[in-house]
């Protein structure tokens, strides 16, 4: 009855009454404020040193990220939607409670619905010097028609010296569930042709441009350069650098509680089929996506609870050894 009774508060709240209402009981000292987004979208900015996110709540979706003294470390596509129902396209959308096609029904939104459905923001705060939020979604009939299951996530977002965003999925229900998850973010850079992943040299990994099981398995050589189309899920759990030195930059990402590392750009062809890409955005983005990936899966018995997260930070090439 508390829920129904905060929907019905929300549908009848101007978007104006909702930012005063939200900022009234979660802004934080002028480090943490809520704003107006794309499209109307509510959007929490968090402060830390000269640093600062934006985080929408559509998706709980990180959609900016600029690091002390530095420049935006996040893509963001022009042609992006911000509204319910449709994912953002940049920025660290979550992929759960599944990456890719669901492998049940593949006609079930891809990588999952927690990145399509508003959050709601239920604390704020300012910790050694950062900023956080957390944010919550619970599950509704419009999620039992994607995954019949009762669960409560957390998304925690911590601006600081890094950025760091994680994600806890509690079994509220009486049966167990499983899940595949990952992080899809979209790392800004120079040009695609321009950087390189040196920390996956060496790795075995799976392309998902190969259909065949046996010719699928390979191992990386050398760092990973980019010169066409690259759909690769590595076999690699430690954090991967991009190095981007026309940028003058280098971006490190950690997986916190992930298995693998998927590596995505979809090269000139495929950026043209895709709606909400511009034709030459290929060259401007990269992910490096930290997750636990299908066929893997994590079994959460009722009444527990899974945690997984990443964090970011951008470090000058000028003072990296």
């Amino acid at each position: 009855m508390v829920l129904l009774s905060i929907e019905r508060e929300k549908s009848v709240m101007t978007p104006s009454a909702r930012l005063e209402e939200l900022n009234a009981r979660f802004s934080r000292q002028g480090k943490i404020e809520f704003e107006t987004g794309h499209g109307g979208i509510v959007v929490v900015r968090l402060e830390s040193g000269s640093a600062c996110a934006r985080v929408s709540h559509l998706g709980a979706t990180v959609i900016s990220y600029i690091p002390e003294g530095g420049q935006e470390v996040l893509f963001l596509s022009r042609r992006s939607g911000f509204q319910p129902g449709k994912s953002i396209r940049g920025g660290i959308p979550l992929c759960l409670p599944w990456f890719g096609d669901n492998p049940a029904d593949s006609s079930l939104p891809k990588h999952g619905f927690f990145r399509l459905f508003d959050w709601e923001v239920v604390d704020t705060s300012l910790e050694a010097g950062g900023s956080c939020v957390l944010l919550t979604l619970v599950d509704s009939d419009a999620t039992r028609a994607c995954w019949p299951h009762t669960f409560m996530a957390e998304c925690s977002i911590t601006l600081g010296d890094t950025l760091t965003v994680s994600v806890r999925v509690i079994n509220a229900g009486s049966e167990a569930f499983a899940l595949s998850c990952a992080f899809h973010p979209y790392f800004a850079i120079s040009n695609i042709s321009r950087i390189e992943l040196p920390d996956l040299a060496g790795k075995e990994y799976m392309d998902r441009l190969v259909f065949s099981g046996d010719e699928s398995k390979k191992v990386q050589v050398g760092a990973q350069r980019f010169a066409s189309e690259v759909d690769r899920i590595y076999a690699h759990s430690e954090p991967v650098a991009i190095v981007d030195p026309a940028a003058g930059r280098k971006i490190r990402v950690a997986g916190i509680g992930t298995t693998q590392t998927v590596v995505w750009n979809p090269w000139k062809d495929k950026c043209k089929t895709i709606a909400d890409l511009e034709a030459g955005d290929y060259l401007r983005f990269v992910c490096a996506e930290p997750g636990i990936i299908a066929p893997a899966e994590i079994l959460v018995e009722p009444g527990a609870a899974f945690a997984v997260g990443m964090s970011v930070e951008a470090l000058s090439l000028s003072t990296v050894r």
